[in-house]
């Protein structure tokens, strides 16, 4: 039972990296990256530093669902990326590892 939820766990486990998105062009431009329901990591001006979910976005305002923020406030925008390779990696690896486990429990138990 115990090797299923490890599988389990390593199966809907996702690894994910934070991109930075370029703030060098016009607003338009930095808007056009973030879409609706992204989970965001924002630093502003003044170095608040927070974490909000992408419910709405206009060329004056990222409207998250606890908080708003105007564009002209923001210093830094990350996003977080799901990495495939990574997670079907993680999920392949664990998989042959418990495999493997279950094999020498079985020999030794011979």
């Amino acid at each position: 039972m115990k090797y299923l939820i490890l599988i389990a766990l390593a199966l809907v486990s996702a690894c994910t990296t934070l991109k930075e998105v370029d703030m060098s062009g016009s607003t338009a431009d930095t808007v056009a990256q973030l879409d609706i329901g992204e989970i965001i990591t924002v630093q502003t001006v003044n170095n608040e530093k927070f974490e909000m979910k992408v419910v709405e976005i206009t060329t004056e305002e990222i409207v998250g669902k606890y908080r708003t923020v105007p564009i002209a406030e923001v210093s830094h925008i990350s996003k977080r990326e799901l990495q495939v390779g990574r997670t079907v990696g993680a999920a392949a690896g664990g998989a042959v590892l418990t495999y493997l486990a279950l094999v020498l429990l079985i020999i030794v138990s011979l």
